[in-house]
């Protein structure tokens, strides 16, 4: 099955179930060794990853990864693989605190869909060199599927985030403009949603993403803070959040053109060269402004805070929705 190179997003319905029962039945077929006893593999795993950030792996899971690892590397592959599918095939248990918000469900949907489709694609196929518990998109998509990072059409939200106080209190902006934010209307430093990047769910938005993609990105990380309530916001520190944006790529300066307008704070971090590195890799534009010294990547800090994020999710109006995938025409 080839995975969907566009997307639709439409209003959320009853289909999401029926997707998610599809995704269990394909992934309880891909469990491999881990099929025996899969309740009982299941509550280990609900036990021993719960709690943890994505990039967090319990030792005993990241020896048997090493072990596995050191072995035929299709067999390693399918053994990977069988890891992921064992949570699809038992996502209720990971799942259990969106049962009550369509719109993430149906989210989580679209992802596993995805999941499944690329294992279909990589079957038999020789694992890459990172591929695994050192790979960052081996592991987002773990913690997709384990629950523990939550997919928002542009990127996923990790809810055990946090803010990085020696960044806000090492600059007069920080102790002036972001800490009273953070502390006033966030309510404190932790937990928030922090948000990240993930490949392959940019990959499959590239050149359609504008307002409305975004709009509706951040009416899933708002469902999500809904249904957490202990989260005090939303958070990212990246490159993507920069000012100059504006005038270098518009079309990455959307995202933050509508956070800022409705209550956002930023705070330069400064450059460094892993984000000197990553805005430079994929813009010949961007590389030939740096090159004429008439851009300069820096690392912004974006904090939008629930009570905002909420009031802009109710004043927009947008409706609840889900995401539908769909070969482009």
């Amino acid at each position: 099955m080839s995975g969907p190179t566009g997307i639709d997003i439409l209003a959320a319905d009853d289909r999401y179930g029926a997707r998610l029962a599809t995704c269990r039945t394909r992934a309880r077929a891909r469990t491999g060794a881990m099929s025996g006893d899969l309740d009982r593999i299941a509550s280990r795993l609900a036990g021993d990853f719960a709690g943890r950030r994505y990039a967090a792996i319990p030792p005993a899971w990241r020896d048997e990864g090493r072990r596995r690892a050191a072995e035929d590397d299709v067999a390693a592959r399918q053994w990977f693989h069988s890891l992921l599918a064992a949570f699809i095939a038992s996502h209720e248990h990971y799942l259990s605190r969106f049962h009550a918000v369509p719109l993430l469900l149906a989210s989580y949907a679209v992802e596993f869909e995805r999941i499944l489709d690329w294992m279909d694609a990589e079957e038999g196929q020789v694992r890459g060199e990172s591929f695994g518990f050192d790979d960052d998109v081996f592991l987002k998509d773990l913690g997709l599927v384990s629950g523990r990072l939550i997919p928002c059409l542009t990127r996923v939200g990790d809810p055990y985030g946090g803010l990085p106080r020696r960044a806000m209190l090492g600059s007069a902006q920080g102790i002036l403009r972001m800490l009273p934010y953070a502390l006033l209307s966030g309510g404190g430093f932790w937990p928030y949603l922090e948000i990240h990047v993930h490949k392959p769910m940019w990959d499959r938005l590239r050149g359609r993403v504008d307002g409305e993609v975004w709009r509706k990105a951040y009416r899933l990380m708002a469902a999500a803070i809904e249904a957490l309530p202990d989260l005090r916001g939303i958070t990212a520190a990246s490159w993507l959040w920069d000012g100059a944006l504006s005038e270098v790529s518009p079309h990455l300066h959307i995202h933050r053109q509508i956070a800022e307008a409705h209550g956002a704070r930023f705070l330069d971090l400064g450059c460094d060269e892993e984000t000197r590195i990553s805005a430079l890799a994929r813009s010949e534009r961007r590389r030939e402004l740096c090159r004429q010294g008439r851009y300069q990547p820096r690392r912004v800090l974006m904090v939008w805070s629930r009570r905002d994020l909420l009031r802009w999710a109710r004043d927009s109006c947008l409706p609840h929705v889900a995401i539908e995938t769909r070969p482009e025409r």
